[in-house]
């Protein structure tokens, strides 16, 4: 029973709220009257856009002053073909150093012949490498003579087995 009555009270409640839709309309009726508000502003604006063009004719005197000021920035371009010159002055320098590293490149060149004669050195050394390996021939030599001795001592070693079985 009570919650009936609070749906009553709720229906009271959708009561208020259509009378709060009422003073929303009532709003509305305020908003139509603050535009026409809006068109009386609408109007000083298009004064204000009279002032802007009073203020372009204005802006037009300053675009002469800008397009002189291009006149001297035309003078400044010059100033810019003058440094252009003078790089390439500096291009020329480069390339006398270039001439620079063409002799530099004479040194290596004579560089590499002292690599060919260092060359000519291994290949010597190579040559007492072999006469080195000559030499280990003999060396060779020396141990299949010690494998001979080997030899024998195996049959000292077999002579020790011979003597173990005895």
């Amino acid at each position: 029973l009570q919650i009936t009555d609070y749906r009553l009270q709720t229906a009271d409640h959708r009561l208020q709220i259509t009378d709060y839709r009422l003073q929303t309309t009532d709003c509305r009726l305020q908003i139509t009257d603050y535009r026409s508000q809006t068109a009386d502003h609408r109007l000083q604006i298009t004064d204000c856009r009279s002032q802007i063009t009073d203020y372009r004719s204005q802006t037009t005197d300053h675009r002469l002053q800008i397009t002189d000021n291009r006149l001297q920035t035309i003078d400044h371009r010059l100033q810019i073909t003058d440094y252009r010159l003078q790089t390439t002055d500096h291009r020329l320098q480069i390339t006398d150093y270039r001439l620079q590293t063409t002799d530099h490149r004479l040194q290596i060149t004579d560089y590499r012949s002292q690599t060919t004669d260092y060359r000519l050195q291994i290949t010597d050394y190579r040559l007492q490498i072999t006469d080195y390996r000559s030499q280990t021939t003999d060396h060779r030599l020396q141990i299949t003579d010690y494998r001979l001795q080997t030899a024998d001592h195996r049959l000292q070693i077999t002579d020790y087995r011979l003597q173990t079985a005895d």
